[in-house]
């Protein structure tokens, strides 16, 4: 049985997901679309074409929750400009997706991996702002 599939780890996984932050979840969103973009890459490098846009899918689909997680009444500049990312990112996926290529993938994980260390750093901050006992603690 693969590890992903072992329901243990998939009890953890679910768990994880249920009691995280907002700020957490947004981090986690950020890593599976990384790994699934990484996942694509190698599977097209290896002609297996199904796998890879199996894999174009699961990022479509974290970048539709991160689109729909946008606050726009609060944060309208910062939500306006993740989206046209978010949008850019969708079209390099189309492409990708179109000629099993692994350009454009590449593109997107230049274009993603420093947005989520930027999250990341963020939450690692936060946590640290509640370990210092200012009295403001992680986002609910």
């Amino acid at each position: 049985m693969a590890a992903a599939q072992h329901p243990a780890l998939l009890t953890y996984k679910t768990t994880e997901a249920e009691t995280a932050s907002p700020l957490r979840l947004v981090v986690m969103l950020y890593d599976g679309a990384l790994r699934f973009l990484e996942e694509a890459r190698v599977s097209f490098e290896r002609n297996e074409v199904d796998s890879g846009k199996e894999r174009i899918r699961r990022v479509e689909r974290i970048l539709l929750a991160l689109m729909d997680a946008l606050d726009h009444r609060h944060q309208q500049e910062l939500a306006n400009s993740l989206m046209q990312i978010y949008q850019y990112i969708f079209s390099l996926l189309e492409r990708a997706t179109a000629r099993s290529d692994v350009r454009p993938l590449e593109d997107a994980v230049r274009v993603l991996r420093p947005l989520g260390d930027a999250w990341r750093t963020a939450e690692a901050q936060l946590v640290k702002q509640a370990g210092s006992g200012n009295g403001h603690g992680p986002i609910p």
